[in-house]
């Protein structure tokens, strides 16, 4: 089973150039070929032969309908007939070919059989550019079941997809001057599709004779199918839809597509939001019977717009250091697509770092004191071309103020004073007649001095505080700067000599107390003699 897909069609012209006033459009060229190819097909023993339209300004198909149809039909090929437009320099004939990142062997199928027409072409005179592929691009993250980057093309990743040996050929360009004088010659296009259907024939061992299958299979056009939507616009993000259909001849069932692979993506009667943008989503009838297949276009289809979605940038911060540890955090982005923008970090509008979300949704940023202190802070995220995001941004200040940049000394306590003693010297100490006996005397009872009889430990004044907020109310937690002493030992000494010298001072106070009482005692004594 052979299915000929003649490009484009209905209200779809293809490639329009104009020449002394004719215009010329390229779904009439492709479908001269494709009747071409089919009738030098239908002179090869059991083959069966389709083609996806009939008439140029009706019945267009989408793309996923055609590859649907050759399915519904158990085609083993897919042939689809093109023409090229480009600078009037560009000639000649090239096929469009698998990237071979899904279904291997069937890729190699199409590209040898995309090879073996090109040479047939070039047999008759054609300049021809060989192969060529053509993949979305990574960021557009279009993918084949396996996960690899998919082919652009709709027919070839149709094709393999569905296990079909798909091909895609641009026969000649439209603007250029001598290709566009082969085209309008119909006896060159009727060339076109006999060698292509050699190149067929030679490709699956093919042989003239008569025909038992039917060959030459017009299907009548049936009516034009509508599309019905809940509603045209949504949000990157929102759920699948539901979609329904009516219109179209006979009893086959309706498919459902849309033509931007990356912004909408359809499993049976769903669409699946895959992306923000602009795209059409059609419905196409299957054959049955007599009838041929027919899609929604023009007033059938409709148009869909899905708006980037929100994101917002969640922010804190610690001091470490002579450092800040900037964390940024993305929140409101799609689960399992994270944003390909960049991020800029600015200090009164000059970008000092540039960061992005691609691999994670939190990232840090190691800033210094002299970069942001007493300035404003902004965190711009910018999204990439094929993002789907709208962009974000946030402005703060980051509160230096509780930042320690040398060790902390704690404030002296002042040194205390002791209560001036009597010298000694100053009242004469008369001989003692004899050893003082030991009388017992009271104890001696301390006058309070000034000086307190019992200190506290040293305290460290204007001692950064952990529990300190920023300017936002948000609790940050300060990593303590390294000091020269980390264990604390030094610290730890001060006290002890501290007491040691406190305790000193009580006791010299006590004796010297003590002596002025003897001293007091004695006087008495002496006087009573």
């Amino acid at each position: 089973m052979v299915v000929i897909d003649p490009g484009h069609g209905g209200y779809d012209p293809g490639a329009v150039v104009t020449e002394n006033d004719v215009k010329y459009e390229e779904k009439v060229f492709n479908l001269k070929i494709a009747e071409a190819i089919r009738e030098e097909l239908g002179k090869y023993e059991g083959v069966s032969i389709y083609l996806t339209r009939e008439e140029n300004d009706s019945g267009y198909m989408t793309l996923a309908g055609r590859i649907a149809f050759a399915k519904q039909k158990g085609a083993e090929v897919l042939v689809s007939v093109h023409n090229n437009s480009s600078s009037p320099s560009a000639k000649g004939c090239m096929a469009m070919v698998p990237n071979g990142n899904y279904n291997k062997a069937r890729a190699n199928e199409s590209l040898d059989l995309s090879r073996r027409i090109l040479d047939h072409l070039k047999s008759i005179g054609l300049d021809c550019m060989d192969f060529l592929y053509r993949s979305y691009e990574p960021e557009r993250k279009i993918t084949y079941p396996n996960g690899k980057n998919s082919d652009y093309y709709g027919i070839i990743r149709g094709s393999m997809i569905e296990d079909i040996t798909g091909v895609l050929i641009e026969y000649q360009f439209m603007t250029n001057s001598e290709d566009l004088a082969r085209l309008k010659d119909d006896a060159k296009l009727k060339q076109f599709g006999k060698v292509t259907a050699e190149a067929i024939a030679e490709k699956y061992g093919l042989h003239k004779g008569p025909n038992t299958e039917p060959v030459h299979h017009t299907l009548p056009q049936p009516d034009r199918v509508y599309i019905q939507v809940p509603k045209t616009t949504f949000t990157y993000g929102d759920p699948p839809f539901t979609m329904t259909a009516s219109g179209g001849t006979g009893t086959g069932e309706y498919l459902f597509g849309s033509n931007t692979y990356d912004v909408i993506m359809c499993d049976g009667d769903k669409a699946y939001i895959t992306g923000s943008g602009t795209t059409k989503v059609y419905a196409t009838k299957l054959a049955s019977g007599n009838y041929g297949p027919s899609s929604s276009y023009g007033s059938g289809w409709k148009s869909i717009t899905v708006k980037p979605k929100d994101v917002n940038i969640e922010r804190s911060y610690k001091l470490s250091g002579n450092e800040v540890i900037l964390t940024c955090k993305l929140t409101g982005y799609v689960k399992g697509d994270l944003p390909a923008g960049k991020v800029e970090i600015s200090a009164d509008n000059v970008v000092i770092r540039e960061k992005s979300f691609k691999d994670s949704d939190t990232f840090q940023s190691y800033l210094t004191i002299s970069e942001v202190a007493g300035k404003k802070i902004k965190v711009k995220y910018t999204p990439s071309k094929y993002d789907n995001y709208n962009g974000a941004t946030i402005y703060f200040e980051i509160n230096t103020g509780t930042q320690v940049t040398a060790t902390p000394t704690p404030t002296p306590t002042p040194k205390p004073t002791a209560t001036p003693t009597p010298k000694q010297t100053a009242t004469p100490t008369p001989e003692p007649t004899a050893a003082p006996t030991a009388t017992p005397t009271a104890e001696p009872v301390v006058t309070p001095t000034d000086e307190p009889s019992v200190t506290e430990g040293p305290v460290a004044t204007d001692t950064p505080d952990p529990g300190k907020t920023d300017d936002q109310g948000k609790d940050q937690s300060v990593t303590p700067v390294p000091t020269d002493d980390p264990s604390g030992k030094n610290n730890a000494k001060f006290g002890v000599d501290y007491y040691i010298l406190i305790g000193a001072i009580i006791v010299l106070t006590v004796a010297t107390a003590g002596l002025a009482i003897a001293y007091a005692v004695i006087r008495k004594r002496g006087k009573k003699k």
